[in-house]
């Protein structure tokens, strides 16, 4: 049974998209280097084009989204079992390899909080910058480090609405996974950190 016109059409820019991205798009098969199985991967969404990643990154003034950015698939379900980020905490765990834990211990109550074991309706994409703007290289009104979140809100509010607040379930697994597969450990340096959308125990926000 063959496409439509449009599912062709579809088709062929998800190729050339994959193209663009290299190592940048971490989909089913990034997981399965891993070892972990997430079942069948979704059409990437429509908004997700050749042109929107060829365009100038909001963040990186003089760079391309396609460079910037990591398209990942944020699975929901993996080894057949929901998806969360008790899950992902479990999947790091069992890893072998270098002995270092891979998601800090040191603050353990995040594992009570609600959205540390709410599974995902649904298998998603998600195209999230690899970093955020280096203070150095844009105004002061245009960074995010800093650890109000006021603030924080000020500077997506006024600048940034091309972008929704992340969860943090996406930027832990896009963190890890981008990892895992390219060795690009760190989004920030150690002292920064991103925060997310869900409330940590402490009144704040989550920070990744």
């Amino acid at each position: 049974k063959g496409d439509t016109p449009e599912q062709f059409c579809r088709r062929a820019e998800e190729r050339v998209v994959r193209a663009l991205l290299g190592k940048n798009f971490l989909g089913a098969e990034a997981w399965q280097a891993q070892e972990v199985d997430v079942g069948a991967a979704p059409p990437l969404p429509g908004a997700i084009t050749a042109a929107l990643l060829n365009s100038e990154c909001p963040l990186h003034p003089g760079e391309l989204i396609k460079d910037t950015h990591l398209l990942v698939l944020v699975p929901k379900t993996v080894n057949g079992e929901p998806y969360s980020a008790l899950k992902l905490d479990e999947l790091c765990a069992t890893r072998k390899g270098s002995g270092d834990k891979l998601i800090d211990v040191r603050v353990s109550r995040w594992k009570s909080q609600p959205w540390a074991s709410a599974p995902l309706p649904a298998s998603e994409w998600v195209l999230l910058p690899k970093s955020d703007p280096d203070p150095s290289e844009v105004p002061e009104e245009k960074h995010f480090r800093d650890k109000n979140i006021a603030k924080q809100q000020k500077v997506h509010d006024d600048h940034y609405k091309e972008y929704r607040e992340v969860k943090t379930l996406e930027l832990m697994t896009a963190v890890l996974l981008n990892d895992l597969v390219n060795g690009e450990a760190r989004m920030l340096d150690e002292w920064n950190y991103l925060r997310c959308i869900e409330p940590n125990a402490s009144g704040g926000r989550v920070s990744v």
